[in-house]
């Protein structure tokens, strides 16, 4: 290390240019870079531990995949066993497409026309 002053005047350490590293490895890559080195005698197959690891998470992800279809399954399952009973409904009370049911079970004559023309006013 050499001291020398900068122009402030404090003193600063720096590097003899002999001991300075270079800034690319001997075989021309930048230093820092990642390089895939091989492995000598490296096994050509993985352990039982390792194979057995690989597995567990390939089967943790195919249960997965199983529990999200049956949800999706439950789902349109709910969404029929719903409109089923509506139409129950319509076909015990005598309503037509025209008439709605509000959520608190009030019958509404022509009330799905004027949601319909609501909606439309809202939308122009």
């Amino acid at each position: 290390m050499t001291k020398k002053k900068n122009q402030q005047g404090e003193v600063v350490l720096t590097p003899d240019q002999s001991q300075t590293e270079p800034t690319v490895n001997a075989n021309g890559t930048p230093l820092g870079s990642v390089v895939p080195m091989p492995v000598p005698g490296a096994p050509a197959k993985l352990s039982d531990i390792d194979r057995m690891a690989l597995e567990l998470a390939r089967q943790q992800r195919l249960t997965a995949l199983a529990d999200a279809k049956a949800a999706i399954a439950q789902n349109e399952k709910a969404e029929l066993s719903y409109k089923y009973v509506v139409l129950q409904l319509y076909m015990k009370y005598g309503l037509t497409d025209a008439d709605a049911i509000s959520e608190t079970g009030d019958i509404v004559k022509n009330g799905a026309l004027m949601a319909a023309q609501q909606q439309q006013q809202r939308n122009q």
